[in-house]
């Protein structure tokens, strides 16, 4: 990921961490299968991503939301060949602004906002890199929806009407060597089930998927996506 962009996302998380207005933190384990299609052929890689999220209120029914993502990179392929010796890490993040209303049981937030994530890998050889990105502005709406007195189910759509992907690699075994630049488009779906035995605490368990649509310049149109079961804990304050 751009290092400008880190910076700013590391910078409004600390921001929010650290001021006394309401807010909430989140923290949440993502096993997750990926795969970035490119005119060269598809990476495919698992990772166990670690999530840290902010939300933070602005103004009523006005607040926002900063996550940051980490995971380190396993069972990398190429074009369905393994990659030995490869190691790395799966680097995502995104800030968006949320405007929502609640009324009885059901909950409804529109957000706005930029993000994406990137894979940067190194293999045994000092020329073996892989390095991945999709980048790009975001739209969506989450919905809340009480079910009993501690249980909700909580529900995320949102697309990426473009974004901006590249790939880069040169791999000594099997030989191989790229570097594209594409636009595209996508869209991504959790839907979680949310319990809160004490207040301001809730713990939940769910499923997020996500899929892209690539269009590289010169080049053919390739799909992308990623998905898996996520679980974790928020913290209101």
């Amino acid at each position: 990921m751009r290092p400008a962009l880190i910076a700013c996302a590391a910078l409004i998380a600390i921001l929010i961490a650290t001021s006394a207005a309401y807010g909430a933190t989140q923290v949440s384990v993502w096993p997750a299968t990926l795969s970035f299609g490119t005119p060269g052929g598809e990476f495919a890689w698992t990772s166990t991503v670690f999530g840290l999220r902010f939300d933070q209120g602005l103004a009523p029914m006005v607040g926002l939301r900063t996550t940051l993502q980490y995971g380190p990179v396993s069972g990398l392929t190429f074009g369905g060949s393994g990659l030995t010796g490869f190691s790395g890490q799966t680097l995502a993040g995104e800030a968006v602004l949320r405007v929502g209303l609640g009324v009885g049981r059901v909950g409804v937030a529109g957000f706005a906002g930029y993000g994406g994530y990137v894979l940067n890998a190194t293999g045994p050889a000092a020329s073996d890199r892989v390095v991945l990105q999709d980048l790009g502005m975001r739209l969506g709406v989450d919905l809340t929806l009480a079910l009993a007195p501690a249980l909700s189910l909580r529900a995320t759509y949102a697309i990426s009407p473009s974004v901006d992907v590249s790939a880069d690699y040169s791999i000594s075994s099997p030989a191989a060597a790229g570097s594209f630049t594409g636009t595209g488009s996508g869209r991504d779906l959790e839907a979680l089930l949310v319990f809160s035995p004490v207040p301001r605490t809730a713990v939940f368990a769910g499923y997020r998927s996500a899929t892209r649509e690539v269009s590289w310049s010169g080049g053919p149109t390739t799909s992308s996506d990623f998905s898996g079961w996520v679980a974790g804990v928020s913290l209101s304050f």
